[in-house]
């Protein structure tokens, strides 16, 4: 049922409005609510759970804003859109429950991360721990089923035995992973590259030098480094970048 419809015009909404005015006031919200349930649930009754989920996400957080104050409130706040805007980017993608569950696995670390304080950690083991959540989630991005998606994650946990498919074997080539090792190694020290760059840029200002091997060469190497990728994938007839996928 969409908002041209013709059950939507001169059904559901004429039905809705009328029960909506008859309803007393203090359950008016309740009466919206309802309707909201009943008229994507038209669409496809399964996504009935997402909807309520996202309802108990929404009112919890709320009442967390309401009853905190300055930082906290702020917290909650970014704890509550973060997790209504990962399952939002989720099924953006597509109207399937791999991508629900993909926006809601993102948004629910997003929400742990600000609650805990881990946000603020810059060490290589948060680093580490990013990467790995991130290619955790990209299995249940990229499977055509959630009975996929946990096939791949048991085999991954090694529980199908401890060992490498010929496909993987034969794209394991040493280039390969010598790409692989420097790619990590510009990810993992960018970081750190760029607050060097920071700290040596500021004593400038007050008339220190600034010298070109802690301003350009870090940026330099992350632009060949990418550029050898680019040109690496291109010459592939096969491409492993996921969104080449669709």
């Amino acid at each position: 049922m969409v908002f041209s419809s013709e059950t939507f015009l001169f059904l559901f909404l004429p039905g809705f409005l009328a029960l909506y005015y008859l309803t007393p006031w203090r359950w008016k919200s309740a009466t919206l609510l309802a309707g909201s349930y009943v008229f994507y649930a038209w669409w496809r009754v399964d996504f009935l759970l997402l909807l309520i989920g996202t309802t108990v996400w929404t009112y919890m957080t709320g009442r967390a804003i309401r009853a905190s104050e300055g930082a906290r409130r702020r917290m909650w706040t970014g704890i509550g859109v973060a997790g209504c805007l990962a399952v939002l980017g989720g099924l953006w993608h597509g109207a399937a429950w791999t991508y629900v569950l993909w926006g809601a696995w993102h948004g629910g670390w997003l929400a742990l991360e600000r609650y805990t304080g881990w946000a603020k950690s810059r060490s290589p083991a948060a680093l580490l721990r990013t990467l790995l959540l991130v290619l955790l989630g990209w299995v249940m991005f990229r499977a055509t089923s959630v009975a996929e998606a946990g096939e791949v994650l048991a085999g991954m946990a090694g529980l199908n035995g401890i060992g490498m498919s010929a496909t993987s074997a034969f794209q394991m080539t040493g280039e390969s992973l010598v790409f692989l090792a420097l790619a990590i190694f510009v990810a993992a020290a960018e970081p750190g590259l760029r607050r060097s760059r920071v700290a040596s840029v500021e004593p400038a200002k007050g008339g220190g030098a600034v010298t070109v091997a802690n301003t350009l060469l870090p940026s330099l190497a992350t632009l060949i480094v990418a550029i050898l990728a680019v040109l690496k994938l291109s010459e592939q007839s096969f491409s492993p970048f996921l969104y080449f996928q669709f």
